[in-house]
């Protein structure tokens, strides 16, 4: 459960118990590179927040609708993977989903978290095989000792700091777009490729539509904290223009976003018409972090302009101010609020499309999952909804929504906690033949691999179609 406890600045960890729990915090230590395919990281370049504001350099490309004709739509040209950093934190009983993501992230650098180094001497033969061929990066962020009073989980902070020791250790120069999620986290590299056309990477973008808000009082059902929200307050991207927006009728709960170059609390504020400020711009209830963040599972894309904006050590810094720390993902998002000063922006295409969303969508409707999700609800979380939704398009059933859907489909959430009970176990056991570990992994390492398979069937398919023209029956 992400867990999120009112941040008590006053009551700091000594700096002896700081020392002790975060040896980690040695550079000479974090961020260990372990093959030699990796440089030295690049020295870091700066802009100024009032420069971008000023200066608008994004595209300013529309996106066609599926009313217009296609001899009117300009095609932006595509962006390539090497300009992407694949970043997630993990830990080594779960060494199996990082192997098994390799078939939907080939040819993309990726940096891995673990708690300890990685002995290659000793690692599973079928992780050792592909560490050169899928440059690997690993880094070390030791787990911490759980409790109420400090860390929920032991991963927390690996899971809040690892985008941070990623740009350190590969260098911000050395990729234009970092994509962080969890290790069952399934992100389609094809769809991510011709979404970044359309943004500036020199702008500082945290980008999701996967929030994590309480349910406002005019959405219905229970009192709740739900992802994905379109409550969450957010920006859309500097420039954004979609011809859906001329009809679009935002529901009442819906929150009105205004367009950030870059999004933060003061472009939120003086647009303001929700009531989530008060006199000088000050929060009135859930500031970022406090059940308002973005969902860890779901993924999220990282400008590399973002990280000019605070260091490691300035997070790290702000992580032992707070006398009570919450999750991961909430922890992460008060840290880029706090420390680096940027609000969530959303992509833009579902916002105006309510039946779309581009980060982990869902079908399922709102769901309350377990004791661990108490008092939470779950409007994601639906890869077999996914999974079927490509087999339907790949045989020519997909309806005009379905590949909607799937040509603007991001990230997915694997999640198999909940869904192990609904495969097929012949299938799975048949997909995970050489991987060691925990038998609880391999219904996660098995949909990796399936999401890679029918993935690649189907962008073959759609190859000779254009990303914008949505060719299919209505």
């Amino acid at each position: 459960m992400h867990r999120n406890d009112t941040h008590d600045a006053s009551s700091q960890p000594s700096m002896t118990a700081k020392e002790q729990s975060t040896a980690l915090l040695d550079r000479a230590s974090l961020g260990q590179e372990y093959h030699a395919q990796a440089g030295k990281p690049a020295e870091s370049h700066s802009i100024k927040l009032a420069d971008i504001a000023s200066t608008k350099t994004t595209q300013n490309v529309t996106i066609k609708s599926e009313s217009q004709s296609a001899d009117v739509v300009q095609h932006p040209p595509k962006a390539d993977r090497v300009d992407l950093l694949i970043v997630m934190p993990s830990s080594i009983d779960r060494m199996p989903m990082v192997t098994a993501s390799r078939g939907w992230r080939q040819g993309v650098q990726t940096y891995v978290a673990f708690e300890q180094e990685i002995d290659l001497a000793t690692a599973p033969a079928v992780f050792k095989e592909g560490v050169a061929k899928h440059n690997e990066v690993y880094g070390v962020c030791p787990d911490q000792v759980v409790s109420d009073a400090k860390w929920h989980k032991a991963g927390d902070l690996r899971a809040t700091v690892a985008p941070f020791l990623a740009n350190m250790t590969i260098g911000p120069n050395n990729f234009k777009w970092m994509l962080f999620g969890d290790d069952d986290t399934v992100f389609l590299i094809d769809n991510v490729l011709h979404l970044l056309p359309l943004l500036d990477p020199t702008v500082p973008y945290f980008m999701t539509d996967h929030l994590w808000y309480p349910q406002p009082p005019g959405a219905g059902g229970p009192e709740l904290y739900v992802h994905a929200n379109r409550a969450a307050p957010r920006c859309l991207p500097c420039n954004y223009t979609d011809p859906a927006e001329d009809t679009f009728e935002s529901p009442s709960y819906q929150y009105i976003a205004p367009r950030g170059c870059p999004c933060n609390t003061q472009t939120l504020c003086e647009a303001d018409r929700m009531g989530n400020f008060g006199q000088g711009c000050h929060w009135n209830s859930n500031t970022p972090g406090y059940w308002y963040f973005g969902h860890g599972g779901a993924g999220m894309l990282l400008s590399s302009a973002l990280f000019t904006l605070g260091t490691y050590d300035d997070v790290v810094d702000w992580i032992w101010s707070l006398g009570q720390i919450s999750s991961g993902d909430s922890m992460l998002m008060g840290a880029l609020h706090n420390v680096l000063g940027i609000i969530p922006t959303d992509p833009g295409y579902g916002y105006f499309r309510p039946t779309i969303r581009l980060f982990d969508p869902g079908w399922n409707g709102l769901q309350v999952k377990g004791a661990e999700d108490e008092n939470t609800g779950d409007n994601g979380n639906d890869p077999l909804g996914i999974l079927d939704r490509l087999e339907s398009a790949l045989q020519g059933e997909c309806s005009h929504e379905c590949e909607d859907q799937l040509q603007h489909t991001i990230s997915v959430h694997l999640r198999t906690r909940y869904l192990a009970s609904e495969l097929d176990q012949e299938e799975v056991a048949s997909h995970v033949q050489g991987y060691e570990g925990s038998l609880d992994h391999k219904p996660a390492v098995y949909l990796h691999h399936k999401f890679a398979e029918l993935w690649t069937q189907y962008n073959q398919a759609r190859s000779s179609r254009s990303w914008f023209d949505v060719q299919m029956s209505a």
